[in-house]
């Protein structure tokens, strides 16, 4: 099995598939795919270390949030109930499809929020460059508040989106994906702790937001939906240490940021 970011498989199941045509979301990203000649960074944009030296510069042009996208209907029930007991109106179907903005990707290792009701959540991201398909992970940073009040898409499209800065070539791992694991550590205490069987596979998520988005897969990006959390958040600020874990190889991506507050001002 070949290894980094120059994996030429191609075994079906190592490739996420996609649906063409056009609707809403084609008219909204109409216009941003990058040229696949430029590979060049741009300012502030992604880059990440894919193992043996090679490194890619992607450009995202599309940027879409999956939840409650469990495999098992009834965690999917439970999480759903779980939302509710907080105060988010239940979903009319699930899974759920968010489109965010990309500009709010970032490998920065600080972010600032806006107040006191944003939460972190680990998830396995997927993404496709140059023809050639990666997974990393990051966090999904939320306005719980708005969530409650106004939409989960609003919530999410309001706080910066930490990602990892290395990537590994998906079709490496495919074979044993559900044996991956996802963590995240808040100020020293395990928050989320679990194996990515319990979500959506990557050709599933992707066969999923293809056909919402009739769009090619190229300079997309897609978050997973989170694990199950464990008790309550430790006091801010945060520092977060997110991991996706191979028990096959022994190795991993991880990454860590703090998060901080705005504070208030007093004229």
């Amino acid at each position: 099995m070949s290894s980094g970011c120059d994996t030429t498989s191609t075994d079906a199941r190592s490739r996420i598939p996609y649906v063409e045509g056009g609707d809403a979301f084609a008219a909204f990203t109409a216009g941003m795919t990058p040229s696949p000649k430029d590979s060049r960074p741009v300012p502030g944009g992604l880059s990440f270390s894919c193992g043996a030296g090679a490194r890619i510069n992607p450009v995202i042009n599309q940027l879409v949030f999956v939840g409650y996208g469990g495999r098992d209907q009834r965690a999917v029930e439970a999480h759903v109930a779980e939302m509710a007991r907080v105060g988010v109106k239940a979903p009319s179907h699930t899974p759920c499809l968010y489109l965010v903005a990309p500009h709010l990707l970032t490998q920065a290792p600080r972010m600032t929020v806006y107040g006191h009701d944003t939460v972190p959540e680990v998830e396995f991201v997927v993404f496709t460059w140059r023809g050639r398909d990666y997974v990393t992970l990051g966090n999904d940073q939320s306005d719980m508040e708005v969530e409650r009040l106004i939409s989960a898409e609003k919530g999410k499209n309001l706080c910066p989106k930490a990602i990892a800065r290395e990537a590994w070539a998906l079709p490496d791992c495919i074979d044993f994906w559900d044996r991956l694991r996802l963590r995240l550590i808040c100020n020293g205490m395990v928050i989320q702790d679990g194996g990515v069987d319990g979500l959506m596979r990557p050709e599933a998520l992707s066969h999923l937001v293809a056909s919402a988005t009739k769009r090619p897969a190229e300079g997309r990006m897609i978050f997973s939906g989170t694990i199950a959390t464990r008790g309550s958040y430790p006091h801010k600020p945060y520092n977060i240490e997110i991991l996706l874990e191979d028990p096959v190889n022994g190795r991993s991506i991880r990454h860590t940021f703090r998060i901080d507050m705005l504070p208030t001002l007093q004229a």
